[in-house]
C-alpha cells in the first residue's frame, strides 16, 4: 500500500514539474521581439503588413498595398485595394505568421507566408491550422508594394 502512495506522489511531482516548465517557457518565449526586415525588401514589406494586420492597424497596413491600376469613373486618383480585414478581430483567435521563400524577377516579387492559426476545437481535432499564402508585390517609385494582399479569411 505504501509503495502505491509513493508512486502516486512521485507521479504528481513529475506532473507539476512539467507544468511549471511549460509555463516558464511560455512566459520566456512569449515576449520575444522579432527583428524587422528592411522596408526596401519584399519580405520586409510583407512582414510589416502582417504586423499591422495583427495589431489591428488597418491604415498602417494599407500603406503597404499598391493602388488599383485603373482610375475611378470620376477621374480621381487610383484608390488602394483595402486589405481584407474583418471589422472586429476576435481576440480569441491568436495567429502567427512565418515568412518563407522570396522570389524577385525584375519589378515583381512573390513572398511565401505560412500562417498558423490557433483554435480550440474538439479533443480529437488539430488545434493548429496551417495556411500557406503567397503575396505578390510590385516595385514602384516608393518601393515594394503588395499587389494582391489576398483574403485574410483566417482572421474571421
Amino acid at each position: 500500500m505504501r509503495q502505491s502512495h509513493r508512486l502516486l506522489i512521485a507521479f504528481g511531482i513529475a506532473l507539476a514539474a512539467l507544468a511549471l516548465g511549460a509555463a516558464t517557457l511560455v512566459f520566456i518565449r512569449g515576449n520575444v521581439k522579432v527583428a524587422l526586415l528592411p522596408e526596401s525588401d519584399p519580405a520586409g514589406v510583407v512582414q510589416r503588413y502582417m504586423i499591422a494586420i495583427q495589431n489591428g492597424d488597418n491604415a498602417g497596413a494599407l500603406k503597404y498595398v499598391a493602388p488599383v491600376p485603373t482610375t475611378p469613373k470620376d477621374g480621381g486618383p487610383p484608390k488602394p485595394i483595402p486589405p481584407v480585414v474583418p471589422p472586429r478581430r476576435p481576440a480569441s483567435v491568436p495567429w502567427r505568421a512565418t515568412l518563407g521563400a522570396t522570389r524577385v524577377t525584375g519589378s515583381e516579387a512573390q513572398v511565401d507566408v505560412t500562417v498558423y492559426v490557433f483554435r480550440s476545437g474538439n479533443p480529437f481535432g488539430d488545434a493548429v491550422q496551417t495556411i500557406n499564402e503567397t503575396f505578390f508585390l510590385v516595385k514602384q517609385e516608393t518601393g515594394w508594394l503588395i499587389q494582391s494582399p489576398g483574403p485574410l479569411w483566417w482572421l474571421y
